[in-house]
């Protein structure tokens, strides 16, 4: 997943919690704009924690917030930018790559890519990264 701002501690708090009891691994990586939540397990805690991402948690009731903690204005219509959420990327992969879930906060993005790059999963930044929320039609699965 890709979120627009994951600073509020309430979504963190639940992003961690619902990932640790649906017993699914994985990281939420906050590194300046960019935040992604990446998650591995079985396909009914992840279908259930997809639901929670997408549908229960309301992303929408935050601003977004700039690096200096002001609200971010859009451009077009001359309001505050809501938060979002945006499911990635979704698939199977062999083998699982991390051991329980954690917050980890990087001061640049050059930090938290070599923190993916060192476990084989530097291409996951990278999506993410050029992932621009409202650009994309659908999901990009394995399956395509």
């Amino acid at each position: 997943f890709k979120v627009g701002d994951l600073s509020s501690k309430p979504k963190k708090f639940k992003v961690s919690t619902n990932a640790t009891q649906y017993k699914l691994t994985g990281c939420a990586l906050m590194a300046g704009r960019t935040n992604l939540v990446i998650v591995e397990g079985g396909l009914k805690p992840t279908r259930k924690y997809v639901h929670l991402m997408q549908n229960r948690i309301k992303w929408d009731e935050d601003e977004l917030l700039d690096d200096a903690g002001k609200v971010v204005m859009d451009e077009d219509t001359d309001q505050a930018c809501r938060n979002w959420c945006a499911l990635v990327w979704q698939g199977a992969v062999s083998t699982g790559q991390f051991i329980g879930f954690k917050l980890q906060k990087f001061d640049t993005a050059a930090k938290a890519r070599e923190f993916m790059v060192d476990k084989g999963l530097g291409h996951y930044w990278d999506l993410g990264e050029k992932y621009e929320h409202g650009d994309a039609q659908h999901v990009m699965s394995d399956e395509e």
